[in-house]
């Protein structure tokens, strides 16, 4: 079923095709957050940005020259051959922001600004895929069309242009940066500020153990489950484990790296805006997406459901515009059909969801039931996402629909082999099994911690929780994160990557 008249239909081969890529060359393993390189790096750059700040004059000059500086470096270090596609995409930017006035000028531009992106998804495999692409095209095309519809001037000054394109604490997997709120933010000067400092690092640290210590926890179990040919021979029950696993994985790893990005921003005086809002506490799908990847899912509203005609219309044309605007988001991720259905899927709830209100008003549930309603659909669409191939995400739905039966049997399959044969079949046992890579308890604390830590938080930013506590709790929530990050990063017993999900897209 996963055929070839559509490109890359395989998920994990596109994926693997971009790692071998990137890895023959140093590719973009050379600078993650999470390393050594990158600390030094930061360091010293944070050290000469700030530093810049109390230059009798042109600090300002200074500063914005360190900025650029500092992308350059942090993406060349990723691989040089990657800086021609930022060049490219800075000039167009800049270009069009000057001379787009015109409907059929816009529309070259925007297409200029998508060709390299098009090339590098939908071409061969093998291609060179450079990190961020998505997100920086993304970003420059919402500036391109800003200036367009006149909502913002066009900048002038070619080094803003490439300040915005180039921003290098986001560059990598965003947030998406919009040009109203990060534009001023490089006409001043940032001096050293205590408060953003301190909440910079608590950003990174809470982003790192979201990443290392939650997502690193689980992602054993889940690629085991889930490994090419082997998601075959699991149960049900361990099917269904690694799906719910999964979700709180790509939520861990991708809002720990935007909280890492918003904590690098931070600590140089930038605020790079909220990506992630407890979208596992929505109450419907639209909810979701009004807390999930906030700056992808408020960039398609913006950009491509309201020029559709948005809620303007009938509802069987809103119903259009929603499902074109989630196949949209579907193939930013990828050119699968793994993706094009998780995207049409995510639009199919959205339709539902529209059709329920206008016709079954009286049948909604209160929103306590309707938030595992949520989860349980949301995650039951992360099949696609994080299978292999399309055979690989049909076969999964077909196994989980198999479950009760397996529950029926278990009672006569532990009478007859034992209830710790019986588990470790039903399990496939690595999260059982003695010297694993992972086990249920170290899934379970940090899982637990961070399900915690998003209650606590869901009427309040994270930062603003923590500032209100006394400050003996905060110090030993301190001592105790610092101590997690080390006993990972140190341990012999984890196995940790540095690589996030997103830097596939």
């Amino acid at each position: 079923m996963c055929c070839g008249s559509f490109p890359a239909c395989c998920p994990a081969k596109r994926r693997s095709t971009r790692k071998a890529a990137a890895d023959s060359t140093g590719g973009t393993r050379q600078m993650p957050f999470i390393s050594a390189t990158f600390a030094v790096f930061f360091t010293a750059f944070a050290v000469l940005y700030l530093a810049a700040a109390r230059l009798p004059r042109h600090a300002l000059p200074a500063q914005r020259m360190l900025l650029l500086l500092g992308g350059l470096v942090f993406y060349a270090a990723a691989d040089i051959r990657f800086l021609p596609f930022l060049l490219w995409c800075t000039a167009v930017t800049y270009i069009a922001g000057r001379c787009c006035k015109k409907r059929a000028a816009f529309a070259a531009f925007v297409a200029a600004d998508l060709l390299p992106l098009l090339l590098v998804k939908y071409g061969p495999e093998g291609w060179l895929f450079p990190l961020g692409i998505s997100f920086f095209t993304f970003q420059s095309i919402a500036y391109i069309a800003d200036v367009h519809a006149q909502r913002i001037p066009p900048e002038k000054n070619l080094l803003s242009v490439a300040l915005l394109t180039g921003f290098f604490p986001t560059l990598s997997s965003g947030p998406i940066q919009r040009a109203p709120a990060l534009l001023p933010q490089l006409r001043r000067t940032h001096g050293f500020s205590y408060e953003d400092c301190t909440d910079g690092m608590k950003l990174f640290a809470w982003g790192m153990f979201k990443k290392l210590c939650v997502a690193g926890s689980i992602a054993p179990y889940v690629n085991f489950v889930y490994s090419a040919g082997g998601i075959q021979e699991q149960s049900a029950l361990a099917m269904l484990t690694a799906t719910v696993l999964y979700s709180f994985q790509i939520y861990a790893d991708f809002s720990g790296y935007s909280d890492m990005a918003a904590g690098v921003a931070r600590i140089i005086g930038f605020d790079a805006g909220k990506n992630f809002d407890h979208p596992y506490l929505a109450a419907s799908t639209g909810e979701f997406w009004r807390r999930w990847h906030i700056s992808l899912s408020s960039w398609l509203r913006d950009y491509v459901y309201i020029p559709l005609g948005g809620s303007r219309v009938a509802l069987p044309r809103i119903c259009v515009n929603l499902l074109l605007t989630f196949l949209v988001s579907g193939l930013w991720h990828g050119s699968s059909w793994n993706f094009v259905l998780w995207g049409l899927l995510h639009g199919l709830y959205q339709c539902a969801g529209r059709l329920s209100r206008t016709y079954l008003p009286r049948l909604r549930l209160p929103a306590p039931a309707r938030i595992p309603v949520t989860f349980c659909l949301v995650t039951f669409s992360w099949i696609f996402f994080r299978a292999g191939s399309l055979d690989d995400a049909i076969f999964a739905v077909r196994k989980l629909l198999s479950l009760p039966a397996e529950i029926a049997a278990f009672p006569a399959l532990a009478a007859a082999q034992g209830l710790k044969d019986a588990l470790w079949k039903t399990f496939s046992l690595v999260v059982f099994q003695e010297g694993a890579a992972t086990g249920l308890a170290g899934i379970a604390v940090p899982l637990a911690l961070l399900v915690c830590a998003e209650l606590a938080s869901r009427n309040e930013g994270g930062l603003a929780l923590v500032r209100r506590q006394p400050a003996a709790i905060r110090w030993a929530a301190y001592i105790l994160l610092l101590l997690a990050l080390l006993d990972t990063l140190l341990s012999t017993r984890t196995s940790w990557s540095a690589d996030f999900i997103y830097q596939n897209f």
